[in-house]
C-alpha cells in the first residue's frame, strides 16, 4: 500500500503550509466562509480554521453576517 503524497509534493499546490494558510487567509478576507474553503479546498473544518489563524486573519462572527435581516 503506497502512501499519501506529503506536503508539497503534489498533494497541495503550495509548497509550505505557510502558503496555504496565506492563500486561506487572502480568500477568507475577500468574503469566503470557512465552509466555502473547506468545500473549495478539501481540507476538513478544524484544519481550516487553524490555519486561518496560523496565518493572522481576522475571524469573523459566528453565522452568516454577510445576508441582510431576514425579518
Amino acid at each position: 500500500m503506497s502512501e499519501a503524497p506529503g506536503f508539497g509534493f503534489g498533494y497541495w499546490p503550495f509548497a509550505t503550509r505557510e502558503g496555504l494558510a496565506r492563500d486561506l487567509v487572502e480568500s477568507y478576507d475577500a468574503g469566503a466562509s470557512i465552509r466555502e474553503l473547506v468545500t473549495s479546498r478539501g481540507i476538513c473544518f478544524g484544519t481550516t480554521r487553524k490555519l486561518l489563524h496560523e496565518g493572522g486573519a481576522v475571524m469573523r462572527p459566528r453565522g452568516d453576517t454577510r445576508r441582510p435581516n431576514r425579518n
